[in-house]
């Protein structure tokens, strides 16, 4: 079975912030500890601009592309803007 993740490209929060992040490393070690015989670890694929399209405006996408979301969509997302975060979410979207 092909098992696909995205936990190595970091997400950079700040001090203090309240998500769990390291649960997805953890799940994963977990797993392939437990079952890693049967499973075949892939990194995920990211999501394209065409597949994120189908689900966000255009005008999003160049704002979350290019670092400009507002202060109120980033609250929205729970993290803050970096081009890790990027890189995850398009990993972590595409492998989905």
């Amino acid at each position: 079975m092909l098992v696909f993740y995205c936990d190595h490209f970091d997400l950079p929060l700040p001090d203090g912030h309240r998500f769990p992040i390291d649960k997805y490393r953890r799940t994963r070690e977990s797993v392939a500890n437990r079952l890693g015989d049967h499973l075949r670890f892939l990194t995920g694929p990211a999501a394209t601009i065409d597949e994120l399209s189908l689900v966000h405006t255009t005008s999003y996408l160049d704002r979350v592309f290019s670092g400009t979301l507002s202060d109120l969509e980033q609250r929205r997302i729970g993290f803050p803007w970096s081009e890790e975060m990027l890189e995850r979410s398009r990993r972590s979207t595409g492998a989905t």
